[in-house]
Formats: structure tokens, sequence, C-alpha cells
């Protein structure tokens, strides 16, 4: 079983698929194209056989120089950009070397050009799924550290009805 929770895993494949840092960092316009990651909230359910179902939101930011005069152009750059990250998102498969079962694209967007400024964003947020073992988010066996008590229950729930 890995030291790192399946959640920092995804995050980290994502992370490494698109190069991206997990925190802004100061820079200016000459160190363009700058890409990071901003994991979300999640969300989850009960699943089958001692499972949690869990979805996670993460968003990728990319800051991108803008080459030439704001014209039309810039629109078609940006554009590209966001496809190019698409791309990267979803390389090598949405199940990230099967530590999740899928992953949606939910959105992407590309930034406003701004008077002056020699670049602009593109934005990719996706919803990555993927099951933990109740009580065990570092694992995803349910057979690992897991013991299914409801049995047990049952039968002592009979016992006390017989007597």
């Amino acid at each position: 079983m890995s030291s790192l929770p399946i959640r920092e895993r995804i995050i980290r494949k994502i992370a490494a698929r698109t190069n991206a840092g997990r925190q802004l960092p100061t820079y200016d316009e000459r160190d363009l194209p700058i890409t990071t990651i901003a994991e979300g909230d999640d969300s989850a359910s009960e699943g089958l056989y001692g499972l949690t179902n869990v979805t996670t939101t993460i968003a990728i930011v990319r800051s991108i120089r803008i080459s030439g005069i704001k014209d039309d152009n810039w629109l078609t750059e940006l554009n590209s950009a966001l496809a190019q990250l698409i791309a990267e998102v979803f390389a090598g498969g949405d199940t990230l070397d099967g530590l999740a079962q899928g992953m949606e694209y939910v959105s992407g967007a590309v930034g406003p050009l701004v008077e002056g400024g020699l670049g602009s964003d593109v934005a990719v947020t996706v919803n990555v799924r993927y099951s933990w073992v109740h009580g065990n988010p570092y694992s995803q066996d349910a057979d690992s550290a897991f013991t299914d008590l409801s049995d047990d229950e049952e039968s002592d729930d009979e016992t006390e009805e017989e007597d």
C-alpha cells in the first residue's frame, strides 16, 4: 500500500501529464507558460463491497504568452492552447494508470485578453471518479484492512431473538 492517499496520487498523475505545479508561483510574463493544478471538493457515496465512491473536481490552468498584436489570432492561439491542455490531461487514458474508474471533461475556458498584457490563460476542469476502501483512503483493495462486520451483527441480532 502506498503512503500517499489515492486522491494525492491522482492529482500527481495529472500534474505530471501537464507539467503543472501545485501553487501559482510569483512570475512575470517572461516565465510563461506556467501550469498550475487546483483540486476541488470531493463528493462521495456508499459503494459496493465496502468501497466509498468518490468524485473529485480538478482544475488545470495554464498561463501562456500570446504572440503578436491583439487580434483574432490571439483567440486562435488560446483555443489551440486549450485543445493542447485537454489532450495532455487525457494522454494515457482516463483511468490514470488504474487509479480511477474514469475522468470526465467538465469545462474548458479561455481567459480574457488584457490590454497591454502579453499573456492569457486557458483552463480545463475534470471530474475524476475513483473508489477507496471505506475508512481507508489509501487503499482501493476491498480485501485489505477492511472487515465487514455486518454478518456478525445480524447473527448477534438473530441470537438475541432466539433467546
